[in-house]
């Protein structure tokens, strides 16, 4: 077998659990818009992280950015940036790790870890992430 059929055949599969990935992430986000659209439930408060580059989501319903991470909470006017930020999918949680900076209303604080418990859409990316690896 040659290197390029190797190539080939490695890229066949990758690309296809990749976009498949990609597509549960999409019909799950949307689902649950329609359900809470469904059922009456006030549009959430839009959250935001913010650093350099987009992850993928991990098989356990982790995404995880590390490098120049920044969290604004607009529902309660927090902004904070760390080293590193986790989102718990099914716990509807972002925690932050390492060099925390928080800034509410004026005030300040450094931790080395912090947990937000958030309801709503937010965008995250960072300097690095980690990629899924797909089941089968």
């Amino acid at each position: 077998m040659s290197f390029s059929f190797l190539r080939r055949l490695h890229l066949s599969y990758l690309l296809p659990a990749v976009l498949t990935t990609f597509v549960i992430l999409f019909a799950t986000i949307h689902s649950v818009t329609a359900q809470q659209q469904e059922e009456g439930i006030s549009e959430p408060q839009t959250s935001l992280l913010k650093a350099p580059e987009l992850p993928s989501p991990l098989v356990e319903n982790i995404m995880t950015w590390r490098g120049n991470v920044e969290f604004n909470y607009k529902t309660e006017n927090i902004t904070a940036t760390a080293d590193k930020a986790e989102y718990y999918q099914g716990e509807q949680k972002v925690v932050l790790t390492g060099n925390v900076r928080i800034s509410q209303a004026g005030k300040f604080q450094e931790v080395e870890t912090a947990t937000f418990f958030i309801t709503g859409q937010f965008k995250i990316s960072g300097d690095f992430s980690d990629f899924p690896t797909p089941r089968k």
